[in-house]
């Protein structure tokens, strides 16, 4: 009887501590979901990169690449919707998109571009 309770105790413990790394590493993910804020794109185009502003992009990009389509916008469109990109050349825009909540990992998004029309996107971070 007494083994059955033990037994019992370290499998209560044992998945208590499971629940519990589940956790810690599903923890930035979940801050970045709670986190996401609707895009703005004088906000997006005015951002400077400082201590407390460092997320801000990232947290939009939900919002714009769910409710912008991005796919099949010029790229008059795209200047007037994110600016200048931090990087650039005939098949690619690249922004950045700072700290993306995840450790030291930062974020950029990538519009691939043919025909002067945005043909796919990536959003990548590490």
């Amino acid at each position: 009887m007494k083994t059955h309770k033990l037994l019992k105790l370290v499998a209560i413990g044992v998945l208590g501590y499971l629940v519990f790394i589940a956790f810690m590493v599903s923890q930035p993910d979940i801050d970045n979901y709670f986190s996401r804020t609707q895009f703005d794109s004088e906000k997006w185009k005015n951002w400077e990169e400082t201590e407390f502003s460092m997320q801000l992009r990232w947290h939009m990009t939900h919002d714009l690449v769910s409710n912008h389509d991005l796919v099949g916008k010029s790229v008059s469109e795209i200047l007037d919707l994110l600016g200048e990109p931090e990087g650039k050349s005939k098949s690619e825009f690249r922004y950045f998109l700072g700290h993306s909540g995840h450790g030291i990992d930062t974020g950029t998004l990538f519009l691939k571009i043919e025909n002067n029309k945005v043909v796919s996107y990536q959003v990548w971070h590490g």
